[in-house]
């Protein structure tokens, strides 16, 4: 003997949204991969946590998500960060003896990303480049023996270097490049 009730007025088929009168939502293909709530903003990662859940590791690594709903869990692995950090410090550099002049301004004058001139290009920017260096060196010559001989830029960049090594601290190195 069956002792379920029939289906009537006063037992409503279904359950949740159905019971309520509203269509079922429509479930999504079995090979589509489950909805992920948000990402997180640190890595990219999809997360897999509820809503406030706070992931820990390096300091700079902790990730306050937002998702409003639960989803399965995805475990998270947060990056280590590496033992140092390296800092690149770039300059134009400069001649380092009255003699290294003549051929720094030439490589200068032939870099066409320093001086754009749309005409000049091969042989007219080697030969325009050679001929302005000629030109400057002696002036340059007689600046930059003025001032030691040589081109402060690199010494200067160099203490910079250091000096940005200790504002911060240790985990970090420059190069001069």
């Amino acid at each position: 003997m069956d002792r379920r009730r029939p289906p009537g007025p006063q037992a409503p088929q279904g359950h949740g949204r159905q019971a309520q009168g509203q269509r079922p939502r429509p479930r999504p293909h079995p090979r589509t991969p489950p909805p992920v709530g948000i990402r997180d903003t640190l890595r990219g990662h999809p997360s897999g946590t509820p809503f406030g859940d706070t992931l820990r590791g390096h300091p700079s690594q902790d990730v306050r998500l937002e998702c409003p709903t639960r989803v399965s869990p995805i475990p998270i692995k947060p990056r280590r960060v590496p033992p140092h950090t390296g800092v690149l410090l770039l300059n134009l550099g400069g001649p380092d003896s009255l003699e290294a002049v003549e051929p720094y301004l030439v490589n200068l004058f032939l870099d066409p990303f320093l001086i754009r001139i749309p005409f000049l290009r091969g042989f007219l920017r080697r030969w325009f480049a050679r001929w302005v260096a000629r030109r400057r060196a002696p002036h340059a010559r007689q600046l930059y023996s003025e001032i030691g001989g040589r081109s402060p830029i690199g010494p200067l960049t160099e203490s910079q270097g250091r000096r940005l090594e200790e504002e911060l601290g240790p985990g970090y190195k420059s190069y001069v490049a």
